[in-house]
């Protein structure tokens, strides 16, 4: 029973962080969870879901728990941080995606060693990203979307790509389409209506992706995460806040260094982690 109880709380704790991922710009969800060692896990419980209910509901219960718990907490702190303190900010996640980089290659390269066509991967989604990025531009002129039920529930699929899908970071997505910031608010106010428009998103959009995904990663791991780091590279370079001679752009500096060394540090303990399980 002890046992049982330990085990849902590191569970709980684990969904935790995932959703802290989910919502922190330059960090991804999924990535935590292939870090931690539950990715592949999460995959196999929600598509044997209706296999096996039970078992599944146990194993998945605690993790959404925590990750909601994360989401909201974590977006309290960032809408004041975000207005407060926006290019240091951005500069610090910017960091954390460059140090997760390495992670992913390392990851592609596990199965069959580097192969030169899987730079192609990293072309192609590159490409993905910045033909969204400038289709926004085109259709919207770069502003901000106004944020209702329906763009509460893209934000909502957006989350789940971010899951499902490892090292997509969605908040870069959300910020660069400009509707990060009225979702934070919606989730800092509980908008109940926003969320559950945010909610049915996140699940139409996982329970089509999961299946999928698990087979593509499957069966063609260095072309997928080659693929991610693309993805990571061009949203990157889209959320750039600029440069300035000042001692602030000194600070960015500094910062995107540490988000860089503190995402390879993170990379390490969850690494050592996942072996003594």
């Amino acid at each position: 029973m002890n046992r049982d109880k330990g085990s849902f709380f590191k569970r709980l704790v684990a969904g935790f962080v995932i959703g802290v991922g989910a919502i922190l710009p330059g960090v991804s969800g999924g990535i935590i969870a292939v870090s931690m060692g539950l990715y592949r896990r999460m995959l196999d419980a929600v598509s044997e879901l209706y296999r096996h209910p039970k078992k599944n509901l146990e194993f998945l219960l605690p993790i959404g728990l925590g990750g909601a718990a994360g989401l909201v907490l974590t977006g309290r702190l960032l809408e004041w941080v975000l207005n407060n303190w926006r290019m240091p900010v951005l500069y610090l996640f910017m960091g954390l995606v460059a140090g997760g980089i390495p992670t992913l290659i390392r990851e592609g390269n596990k199965r069959n060693g580097f192969k030169k066509r899987y730079l192609m991967a990293s072309v192609l989604g590159a490409l993905f990203i910045a033909v969204i990025a400038a289709l926004n531009n085109r259709y919207t002129g770069g502003a901000a979307w106004d944020f209702n039920y329906l763009t509460a529930f893209f934000c909502g699929g957006v989350i789940a790509v971010g899951t499902v899908i490892p090292g997509i970071s969605t908040s870069f997505i959300l910020i660069f389409l400009g509707i990060y910031d009225a979702f934070l608010i919606s989730l800092n106010r509980f908008q109940i209506l926003y969320l559950l428009s945010a909610a049915l998103g996140f699940v139409a959009v996982a329970g089509v992706l999961i299946v999928f995904v698990r087979k593509m990663f499957d069966k063609h791991p260095g072309w997928c995460y080659y693929a991610v780091t693309g993805f990571l590279s061009v949203s990157t370079v889209i959320i750039f806040p600029g440069f300035e001679l000042s001692f602030m752009q000194f600070v960015c500096i500094l910062l995107f260094a540490l988000g860089f060394i503190a995402s390879l540090f993170m990379e390490k303990i969850m690494e050592k982690d996942s072996a003594s399980q």
